[in-house]
């Protein structure tokens, strides 16, 4: 699972569990994963607000692709879900 802060700071990527994209107003939690590498694959999003209360549940999946790839979309969703 990767995580991104987005801070005052700008942007900082983690491994760490438990961290999420946080902002004063919600919170995004992400993960992508591939049954083989290359291979079929898929990701999600989790929006929440301030108090933890979800929000929406974003996902997608892709017949041939990479874990890195994967991992990636998730965090491009939330952001482009962020922007609307």
């Amino acid at each position: 699972m990767i995580y991104v802060d987005v801070s005052r700071n700008g942007p900082r990527v983690s491994r760490r569990k438990r961290q999420i994209i946080s902002t004063p107003e919600i919170h995004i939690a992400t993960d992508g994963s591939v049954s083989g590498n290359p291979g079929p694959g898929g990701y999600a999003a989790i929006i929440a607000d301030a108090n933890s209360k979800e929000l929406i549940t974003l996902r997608g999946r892709d017949l041939e692709t990479t874990s890195n790839r994967m991992e990636l979309q998730a965090i491009i969703a939330g952001l482009e879900w962020i922007e609307t």
